[in-house]
């Protein structure tokens, strides 16, 4: 059976995760004419920085860039394990705490008086406004989207139980102070569109457009982008983990057979309800988020017996598990381990401390402040430094992803593509699956189809030559040129013979 036969319970897969983040500069005043928050911050936060350069790939194999909405936007590069992202997603947020500390001391430094330079990794704005956390998942081009969306609602609306970020925060300018499991159910008011953007009923929770990415007679994106933006390891590994199970579930038809009569007011209601009593109508009678969640976690665990999952995806099970009965017990039991919990938490505590109303300001701004990236500034920060949240990552992992990109996907060779281009000065363009070298005549074009090729033969052999050309001639900082440059002698010449 080929490895990517849908059904295939050890096929390979790869995933990503792509974050806009709140972005705020005070005072204002600071910018420079015309110049937009997000582009200050591209601007002026990579000076300095190993990491970034504004508005393209990087040398992890993320991306970086302002989208559409003016938010700046951080994708993480291809993982092939949960526990990779999981680590990639840190090193990510890393990269963004530095270029804030950048931007901010060279604003601050310029102005002549003290700025300050806010990201925050959350999905929501106390005047309502909400921006995006998708996830992407690689399925079989075989499967269409109503084969994927139909039986995964019931998962996608479930996993609030532990996926939801928790909020204070009125939803479209409500009214705050009212807790809610989840940043961005709100805002979702339909299961499949092309569209991540509001419509005439709201966002979806899946988007089903026809861009994988990569060689579109094979594969197809999954991505995901109901979800709340995690700050907790915990979170985001249950998160990635339990998704990616139920998609393989789906794949070999081994879903459990709960359907939700009407899936939308169920992750409305489930997202509103701390206290996790809500039950919604389903197939198989009335039931809360943690008993959908149990179906899925029987049926992955009658999988795994059978079929045997990826090692990384299986040793999630028993923290699924341990996770939905602390639930079902008393969801304090789980304030170092998910982000609703750990939050409200401490909002109560500084409401009782302070004699705060529910929609005191001082209650949003500590909302606010649990996503701030900059681990000096976030609540979430001083909860892991201190212990009282769980660490699930290797601080040397992070540090290597921060720098460099997995070595199991294609991320490792547009990484090292990026990097050596950049290094030898060479004109270029790069995108998620493919890169063209305009530099030399008439222009080279890598092929990048493949997520799960981390060394396709064209680009390894690139990948010699532009390091013998770094060797012998150093590193460059001349400027890339706009258009193709003059013929580069010996590589030219070395690219025309091979691949010519």
């Amino acid at each position: 059976m080929d490895h990517w036969e849908s059904g295939n319970a050890s096929r390979p897969t790869v995933m990503g995760l792509e974050h806009e983040v709140g972005l705020s500069i005070d005072p204002a005043d600071v910018l420079a004419p015309r110049e937009s928050p997000a582009a200050a911050l591209l601007r002026l936060g990579e000076r300095g920085s190993r990491d970034v350069v504004p508005y393209q790939y990087l040398e992890n194999g993320a991306r970086l860039y302002v989208d559409c909405g003016e938010h700046p936007e951080y994708a993480t590069p291809e993982c092939s394990t949960p526990q990779e992202l999981l680590a990639a997603d840190c090193a990510g947020m890393a990269i963004l705490a530095t270029m804030a500390e950048n931007a901010e001391r060279s604003l601050s430094d310029t102005a002549g008086k003290a700025v300050r330079v806010r990201v925050l990794r959350n999905n929501l704005a106390p005047n309502g406004e909400s921006w995006g956390t998708h996830e992407n998942y690689l399925a079989p081009a075989s499967l269409s989207w109503a084969d994927l969306s139909r039986p995964l609602v019931s998962h996608l609306a479930s996993r609030v139980c532990f996926a939801g970020a928790g909020t204070i925060i009125g939803a479209h300018g409500q009214p705050h102070g009212q807790f809610r499991l989840s940043q961005r159910a709100p805002y979702v008011g339909t299961v499949l569109s092309l569209s991540a953007v509001d419509g005439p009923t709201g966002r979806p929770m899946v988007l089903a457009r026809d861009e994988p990415l990569a060689d579109p007679n094979r594969y197809r994106r999954l991505q995901v982008v109901c979800g709340d933006a995690s700050m907790s390891h915990t979170a985001t590994l249950l998160k990635l983990t339990t998704t990616m199970i139920a998609l393989r579930l789906v794949e070999a038809s081994r879903a459990p057979a709960v359907e939700l009569d009407r899936p939308l007011v169920a992750f409305h209601q489930w997202s509103a309800d701390p206290d996790l009593k809500t039950t919604a109508v389903s197939s198989i009678g009335k039931m809360r988020a943690t008993d959908v969640q149990r179906q899925w976690l029987d049926a992955a665990e009658r999988y795994h017996d059978e079929q045997g999952l990826p090692a990384a995806e299986a040793v999630v099970l028993p923290l699924w598990d341990a996770v939905l009965a602390g639930l079902e017990r008393d969801p304090d039991e789980l304030a170092d381990q998910l982000d609703w919990v750990a939050k409200r938490r401490v909002l109560r505590t500084l409401a009782d401390r302070e004699g705060l109303e529910p929609d005191d300001p001082r209650l949003v701004a500590a909302d606010l402040a649990y996503h701030d990236v900059r681990p000096d500034r976030s609540v979430f920060g001083r909860l892991l430094a201190g212990g009282r949240m769980r660490s699930l990552v290797c601080s040397a992992a992070v540090e290597q992803l921060r720098d460099h990109p997995p070595a199991s996907t294609r991320a490792a060779t547009r990484g090292e593509l990026v990097r050596l281009l950049r290094a030898t000065g060479h004109n270029y363009d790069v995108t998620w699956a493919r890169c063209r070298i305009h530099s030399i005549p008439p222009g080279v074009d890598l092929e990048l189809s493949d997520p799960l090729s981390p060394a396709p033969d064209q680009a390894v052999a690139m990948l010699a030559a532009l390091r013998e050309e770094l060797a012998t001639e150093g590193p460059t900082t001349r400027t890339r040129p706009v258009a193709p440059a003059a013929p580069l002698g010996g590589l030219n010449d070395w690219w025309a013979e091979n691949f010519g």
